[in-house]
């Protein structure tokens, strides 16, 4: 898990830090349906973790990533479960939730509506 000032110091720092080969997927408010479908889908058909990014929109320069691991594609429940580097367990309810997620960045920190703008899945 790792917090870094940007979007680009994100992607860095996880291309330091990960051996395997990546594949990064933009996300914006037209895609993050067939998005969050694509991560639930490589958790629970390839059980392999994801990766995924939230930029802070008040504040384009501040971005985090989480780990999402564990995913339920069962159509009464779909979801989705992450971990922030806060060490917040996070989850994303819905067919289609959106690119907007309130999620908080500590203990007692009120949560920040973060926006999702990449994924990235692995091949290992």
């Amino acid at each position: 898990m790792f917090f870094a000032n940007s979007e680009q110091a994100v992607d860095q720092e996880m291309t330091n830090i990960c051996s395997v080969r990546g594949t990064l997927t933009a996300v914006d408010p037209t895609n993050s349906g067939p998005s969050w479908t694509a991560i639930r889908g490589e958790i629970v058909n390839h059980h392999r973790m994801v990766i995924v990014t939230f930029v802070n929109p008040v504040d384009p320069a501040e971005a985090h990533s989480c780990v999402a691991f564990l995913a339920s594609n069962v159509i009464s429940e779909k979801c989705l479960w992450l971990y922030n580097p806060w060490g917040n367990v996070i989850s994303v309810a819905g067919n289609s939730p959106g690119a907007n997620h309130d999620i908080a960045n500590g203990l007692g920190v009120a949560p920040i509506n973060w926006n999702i703008c990449q994924y990235t899945t692995f091949d290992y």
